[in-house]
């Protein structure tokens, strides 16, 4: 039954979760907007990085009791509306205020719309509903994260964890049994997923699935590198050659630059574990990467192709960008999502006379998916690059140049069309990277 105070309940529940809690302790306190640094959420989180430890945990408490008491405003309701305690109604409404809270607290009304990730607001809510499950969650969370040092994965469990704990461990009645496992196992497990396995890239802004921690990658990446480097088929270039000098002078200028705007914008703690090393092979292939903490390689092949610092700026600063932005860490988990997204489908249409058409469709709309998104990152790494080289002192409108070569250079060969390809166009990657110019121009300083 809908009512006036149901209904107010619901708008009060809204208005607890937008107090922008971190907003206005930094502004108050600091004289910081966090949104202005770090991830740019409005959380916890990025309050325990941008203003310490302090601030974090008073956020993180009052974010968490937003949700409590909003959810806890079932009680304050009547049971002529929401139905007794335990009934499918009441925890019905109970979500209902909890879920209002967390949308509150992503679209906070106080703070122009513009909130966190509502983690500490949704624990607030299962908090409210179940509180021997919650706290179960944290000790998975914390045990799983000891162990594997993996938030996401953690939180993933964790996310499991409370649905199942409220159905087989903790006594609940039997109608809500059928609520928690079917909306329980919905709303934690995809809120953690939405809220808690996503981070934000540096510059661009953009969400990205985070279920691959980069630092194991960092790990892998330092030691191919140096089995790379060791193999006796790969020519390093000494260091006394001046083209290996040149790569050497270029990747420290784009590191210098893109560590002093990690560290001035809260993303320090990203590549805290950096260790640049730069490296020109002999290779007649027009080639270049940078792995995951910053383990570059340049082949010769590609220097007649830059041509100058400028172009290869444009190139370290490309490959830079992408691991940065984690590009290869947000694969992995694309890659794992749509491991589990196969196993689902499959498991839902294994007695279907469909299943062979069903699985086939989801194969090929994956792969679609997987070429799209690596598209978008090469496009991202341009952006970002063109903003790396400016902040080491090269000029990036001399990008549009380069990119006009590389089209040149690679005209011989057979390219997929764009959609079947991991990489844009020649034609639409300058087109964006002069659309993204008057942006990268504002950090370049003749």
């Amino acid at each position: 039954m809908v009512t006036v105070y149901s209904l107010s309940a619901l708008l009060v529940a809204y208005l607890f979760g937008s107090i922008p809690t971190a907003v206005w302790l930094g502004q108050a306190f600091y004289g910081v907007d966090v949104r202005e640094y770090g991830s740019g959420n409005a959380g916890a989180t990025n309050t325990f990085r941008v203003l310490g430890k302090k601030a974090g945990i008073a956020v993180m408490i009052i974010d968490i009791a937003k949700g409590y008491t909003a959810t806890n405003l079932a009680y304050l309701i009547g049971m002529s509306v929401t139905g007794p305690q335990n009934s499918v109604i009441f925890v019905n409404y109970q979500l209902a205020l909890g879920v209002t809270a967390v949308m509150g607290h992503l679209f906070p009304v106080f703070a122009g719309f513009r909130g966190g990730k509502g983690v500490a607001t949704l624990f607030g809510m299962i908090l409210a509903v179940n509180f021997e499950a919650s706290m179960l969650c944290v000790l998975v969370f914390v045990v799983v994260l000891l162990i594997t040092k993996y938030v996401s994965l953690s939180s993933i469990c964790a996310g499991f964890t409370f649905p199942l704990s409220v159905v087989f461990l903790f006594q609940v009645s039997i109608k809500s049994e059928v609520l928690y496992g079917k909306l329980f196992l919905t709303a934690s497990f995809a809120g953690v997923l939405l809220f808690n396995s996503c981070s934000t890239v540096p510059l661009t802004g953009r969400s990205r699935l985070s279920l691959v921690d980069d630092s194991s990658l960092q790990q892998q990446a330092a030691i191919g590198y140096q089995q790379l480097l060791s193999d006796p088929q790969t020519k390093v270039v000494s260091s006394n050659n001046s083209n290996a000098a040149m790569v050497k002078r270029v990747g420290q200028k784009i590191a210098a630059a893109v560590t002093q705007y990690m560290n001035q914008n809260g993303f320090g703690e990203q590549i805290k574990n950096y260790k640049w090393e730069y490296n020109l092979i002999e290779s007649k292939e027009i080639n270049a990467w940078c792995m995951p903490g910053g383990k570059i390689a340049v082949y010769t092949g590609i220097l007649p192709v830059t041509k100058d610092e400028a172009g290869l700026a444009t190139v370290m600063g490309h490959e830079v960008a992408h691991a940065i932005a984690q590009h290869s860490a947000e694969r992995a988990s694309q890659m794992q999502a749509a491991q589990v997204g196969g196993a689902l489908v499959g498991a839902a249409s294994s007695n279907s006379k469909y299943a062979d058409y069903i699985n086939q469709a989801y194969g090929i709309g994956g792969q679609l998916t997987i070429l799209k998104y690596g598209r978008n990152q090469e496009l991202e790494a341009d952006k970002m690059g063109l903003s790396f080289m400016a902040m080491a002192g090269y000029n990036p409108s001399t990008a549009v140049g380069f990119w006009e070569r590389m089209a040149q250079a690679s005209s011989g060969s057979q390219k997929p069309p764009a959609f079947l390809s991991t990489h844009p166009t020649d034609q639409s990657r300058i087109a964006q990277i002069q659309r993204d110019l008057p942006e990268a121009m504002k950090y370049y300083k003749k």
